[in-house]
């Protein structure tokens, strides 16, 4: 396992790496009872979720410059198993979710960075 890379900029290894698969479209129940789907596409997309915990400064400057990379394009995303997928960033987290944690070594920083395949 590698760590993860997104827009060619190399990210900590994360603490958490989730991902979902589904399809794109829509679905409604008809007055019959009857499910109806109707894909946008037939191909399976990603979206993926990644945590960290206890991030340095200059950790957290690289998730926020890759990050930034892609505030209105897509970029390319290279996960913690090699797989490539071009992503962006969803339109229900356009943030990413930062805490500052005060520690004995200073502060340190805890992320949660949420991505979505094209």
């Amino acid at each position: 396992m590698a760590a993860p890379t997104l827009g060619g900029t190399t990210l900590a290894y994360p603490a958490t790496y989730n991902y979902s698969r589904g399809y794109r479209g829509g679905r409604r129940i008809m007055s019959d009872g009857s499910l109806v789907t109707d894909l946008v596409d037939t191909t399976v997309k990603h979206e993926f979720r990644m945590t960290w915990k206890l991030l340095t400064s200059t950790q957290l400057t690289a998730i926020q410059t890759a990050w930034a990379a892609i505030d209105d394009s897509s970029g390319t995303f290279v996960d913690i198993n090699s797989n490539s997928y071009t992503v962006t960033q969803p339109q229900n987290m356009p943030n990413l979710l930062i805490e500052e944690v005060n520690t004995a070594l200073g502060y340190r920083y805890s992320v949660e960075m949420r991505l979505r395949e094209n």
